[in-house]
């Protein structure tokens, strides 16, 4: 009997704090809760749509505009001139030439006689 007596104690006490442990989360998930609620009225509150004026609305917009013409400007400044485009080009330029006097350098014999290999043709 004391046996019994002994688990039932023992399975009572973790009941017990199993029900203490609930209880903490039950309130912290209220705690939670109610912040979140508090944060969405807040943020709804500070999200207030202001109504412009005309004169307001009509000013905003030209200063919008002025700088979409601004940032529109730079971009196409930026895109016409490039100098990675002239430094690549003049680098493909020296590269060909270079290749183009390998390849008559190779195609001419000791006789000085051009050999008929027209493999690399279609480079030019």
């Amino acid at each position: 009997m004391d046996i019994i007596k002994e688990i039932h104690s023992k399975y009572s006490a973790l009941e017990s704090e199993v029900d203490k442990q609930l209880d903490i989360i039950k309130r912290e998930e209220n705690k939670l809760a109610k912040q979140n609620a508090c944060s969405l009225e807040k943020s709804s509150a500070q999200q207030t749509i202001k109504i412009l004026s005309y004169e307001e609305a009509l000013a905003r917009n030209n200063n919008l505009l002025k700088s979409l013409e601004i940032a529109k400007a730079r971009l196409r400044s930026r895109s016409t001139y490039s100098p990675v485009e002239g430094i690549l080009r003049k680098a493909l330029e020296n590269f060909e030439r270079e290749f183009q006097m390998s390849f008559d350098a190779n195609n001419t014999n000791e006789t000085g006689e051009t050999l008929n290999d027209d493999t690399y043709d279609h480079m030019n």
